[in-house]
Order: C-alpha cells, then structure tokens, then sequence
C-alpha cells in the first residue's frame, strides 16, 4: 500500500477541515496516510506523495478545487496538481 504524508505544521493545522478532507480522499483512494512534522513550506495543507520513489510535495491544497485536483491526479497523474508541487522539498522528508 502507498502512503500519503500529511504535514502537521503550525500552518497545517489551522487549516484541519481541509486536511482532514484530504486524508479522507487519500484514505479511500487506497494510500495509507501518515502525519510527519513540519515540511518548512508553510503554504498548508501540504500533502507528500511517492512518485516514482520519491517523495514529492504539494503546497495549498485546499478546498473543493484542491480536493478536485488531488482526485485527478491520483487517477491520471497529471493535471493542475503539479502546479502546485514545491520543489523545495523534493524527495525530502523530514
């Protein structure tokens, strides 16, 4: 089973409603989600996927449009996800 890393930063947990919808929406897509500690992008929910063998970031995630994107990149692995990738973190993890 993938896993799913949900940031657990100060940022990340103002905004809650939204992590927690995404966890939910990871969860049923079959990844096993885990809370690590702050990734130090503060644009939250910041959400870790692996791709390709490393991990990869994803910076304000939110909202409905947020939850859309994520849906459809977990079914094709494209779309207006990878705009919000941060390179910063790439294939890190703290």
């Amino acid at each position: 089973m993938a896993t799913a890393y949900l940031c657990q930063g100060k940022d990340c947990r103002k905004h809650a409603k939204d992590t927690d919808a995404l966890r939910e929406l990871l969860e049923e897509a079959g990844l096993r989600c885990e809370r690590v500690r702050c990734q130090k992008i503060c644009k939250a929910p910041v959400v870790g996927l692996t791709i390709d063998g490393s991990v990869e970031w994803f910076a304000k995630v939110r909202g409905k449009s947020g939850r859309k994107a994520m849906r459809r990149f977990l079914r094709t692995g494209g779309g207006p996800l990878r705009k919000l990738r941060s390179k910063k973190r790439s294939g890190k993890l703290r």
